[in-house]
């Protein structure tokens, strides 16, 4: 198998994986079962206990989309850059979530972590944003408009970017009540 091949296994095999959760946890919910609902969309969230329907629904759509970005990234950088950048990538995304978080003590390396990496996701977000209202064209019941109202203050992240782009094309809102 080439290498290209295997890179793309790699980087997109976790999002194949997180687009099933999000289905399984979509007919939980449309089942009434909340506690399968939060077993399916959180297996990777950090706390999903106390969430109610809506909150494990945008769960089910962020979590997808993270890990779209990721791929995305990860081939974006295999492309440009080689295995290289693919690796390189994958390691600033690995510090920016080890050490990235608010704690008082890592902040000042966390910060430089966090941006780094928003840095390096930045174009391949809009590529994969792009992809995704390119691919609601063709997808029944998506809305390929709704894709295009992303608003400025969807734009605070990468991953938020694709998340925001996924839930217009679905016509969902993931913020508010």
């Amino acid at each position: 198998m080439p290498p290209e091949a295997t890179i793309a296994l790699a980087a997109f095999g976790p999002v194949r994986r997180a687009i099933g959760a999000g289905f399984a946890a979509h007919r939980a919910l449309a089942g009434g079962d909340i506690k399968a609902a939060a077993r399916l969309a959180g297996a990777d969230a950090p706390d999903t206990a106390g969430l109610d329907a809506h909150g494990l629904a945008r769960i089910a759509i962020v979590l997808p989309s993270e890990r779209l970005a990721s791929a995305v990234a990860i081939a974006f950088w295999f492309l440009l850059a080689g295995l290289a950048g693919a690796a390189a990538v994958c390691a600033v995304e690995a510090v920016a979530t080890r050490i990235g978080g608010p704690a008082p003590r890592r902040a000042a390396f966390g910060i430089i972590a966090r941006r780094l990496d928003a840095a390096l996701r930045l174009v391949p977000a809009l590529l994969a944003a792009v992809l995704v209202v390119l691919a609601a064209l063709f997808v029944p019941g998506a809305r390929a408009a709704g894709a295009l109202r992303v608003r400025a203050r969807d734009l605070d992240s990468p991953a938020a970017l694709i998340a925001a782009v996924v839930a217009g094309a679905l016509g969902l809102a993931l913020g508010g009540p």
